[in-house]
């Protein structure tokens, strides 16, 4: 069974923005990552999964193949309510989105690039703008992308960048690209 330490990596994501970091992301795995159940066959239930978090070794257990999933109006809407418990303080939305990005990215092992807070915003954005649903395209995206990072005090993106981080979330399995924009996929399978 595959055994990744996806509690450390969500930790240094926000300990520059959270101050109790690992019960921060013990909290944001346990409510953005469900459990899922695979398709009935002849009534019974063919593989039932559960996402098993230890906290002496930091580690999460993924107990049967393609058996949990990450959704993205989860992760921001109960995950950040988890957050607040914990931290007693409000955090940003799209640091969720960068630990989202880092649960994805650990448990799915695609690509090994730097993940930051842009990426977060990036998938915040088009999250808020119903990018499950509606294609968005890049200049609108890019505009409240800027806005949103100038409301975390960091500097604008360029239009070259935002194309860029949305390839990256393109290989990740996070977006999709269309005709006229970007869309969300918002079940991710965390699977290796």
């Amino acid at each position: 069974m595959p055994r990744r330490n996806v509690v450390s990596p969500v930790a240094r994501a926000l300990r520059p923005h959270v101050p109790h970091t690992p019960e921060a992301a013990a909290a944001i795995l346990t409510a953005a990552v469900k459990q899922h159940t695979l398709h009935v066959v002849g009534g019974r239930r063919k593989a039932r999964g559960a996402v098993r978090l230890s906290e002496r070794d930091k580690t999460v257990r993924l107990l049967t193949p393609r058996n949990a999933t990450l959704r993205w109006s989860r992760l921001f809407e109960e995950a950040a309510q988890a957050v607040l418990l914990v931290t007693t303080v409000p955090m940003s939305m799209p640091y969720l989105g960068l630990a989202g990005l880092v649960i994805v990215n650990q448990l799915r092992s695609l690509i090994t690039k730097d993940l930051d807070e842009r990426h977060g915003a990036v998938i915040y954005i088009v999250w808020r703008r119903g990018g499950q649903h509606t294609s968005q395209r890049v200049e609108l995206v890019l505009r409240e992308v800027n806005l949103e990072l100038r409301h975390l005090g960091k500097a604008k993106m360029s239009m070259r960048e935002l194309r860029e981080k949305m390839c990256v979330l393109t290989e990740l399995g996070c977006l999709t690209p269309t005709p006229h924009g970007w869309l969300l996929k918002d079940k991710v399978w965390l699977t290796t």
